[in-house]
């Protein structure tokens, strides 16, 4: 399975999915804004939580105040990743450095692209210390250190 398979599984926009079938099983798709919806499907089978602080295709839809941080207390309380998104977000794009930055919630993995390179194509990611403190360098490809 391909990574743009991979990557076409986790988004809920039906025009990104078509050209990759047979996608990953597994994926849940909840209403966006809806903490309520988050918890109905939290259950010890979810791995993560993957959230955009800010959803921008179709429109830019800006979820209500505690949002982010009800998920994030939600994950935390079912012992379930919280990844946040911040490809279109990042980099003062929403005036703090990243959008979550300033909400409360805390990310276990950050994505980040777009802004972090003036329009080069390249992305990035950072993750808690819990999750660093599980991987040693090289464990996972990269032409880096980890830490």
């Amino acid at each position: 399975m391909g990574a743009f398979t991979r990557m076409a599984s986790a988004t809920g926009q039906a025009k990104h999915r078509e050209k990759f079938n047979p996608l990953m099983p597994g994926y849940l798709f909840v209403p966006f804004d809806d903490p309520a919806a988050i918890q109905r499907t939290l259950d010890d089978d979810v791995a993560a939580v993957i959230v955009e602080p800010v959803q921008d295709e179709g429109g830019v839809r800006i979820p209500s105040e505690g949002y982010l941080e009800a998920v994030s207390r939600l994950c935390r309380a079912n012992g379930t990743l919280l990844i946040v998104d911040e490809i279109q977000t990042g980099f003062c794009r929403t005036g703090p450095m990243f959008a979550i930055g300033e909400t409360g919630a805390r990310a276990d993995f950050l994505t980040m692209a777009k802004g972090i390179a003036g329009g080069f194509p390249f992305g990035a990611f950072a993750m808690s210390q819990d999750l660093a403190d599980r991987v040693e360098a090289g464990d996972h490809g990269g032409t880096g250190e980890l830490r």
